[in-house]
């Protein structure tokens, strides 16, 4: 009976695992919210009129191996991958969500990944 517990207990403690999301976000020169990235992939876009009245919202994906954040996949991001892995560019500033291996930084891997997208490999 107390096996039978315990793996219940053990069951009920690992269904209850919550992940958390985290949120980034941008102001602009007004304080008004202009995007909100999420750590989902998720990048949220706002636009305002001229009395602060927001008139547009937008949502778009971050796109794998999209390393500049622009949320296209082309050349500029394999330039960019590689100057990352042999030192040349702070990694510190780049669209983590680019990495495409969840090894949390850009490396070889996202630069081949790209090239190969952008070369309909």
């Amino acid at each position: 009976m107390k096996i039978i517990l315990s793996f219940l207990l053990f069951q009920l403690i690992s269904l209850t695992i919550v992940h958390a999301t985290v949120v980034q976000y941008t102001y602009d020169q007004f304080g008004q919210v202009s995007t909100a990235d999420y750590s989902d992939s998720t990048l949220q876009e706002y636009d305002y009129d001229a009395i602060g009245n927001r008139v547009s919202h937008s949502t778009l994906l971050n796109v794998p191996g999209d390393v500049n954040g622009d949320h296209n996949l082309d050349l500029s991001d394999a330039i960019l991958a590689l100057q990352i892995c042999s030192g040349h560019i702070d990694a510190g500033k780049i669209n983590i969500n680019a990495d495409i291996n969840s090894t949390e930084n850009i490396d070889m891997a996202e630069a081949v990944f790209i090239l190969q997208r952008i070369g309909n490999l």
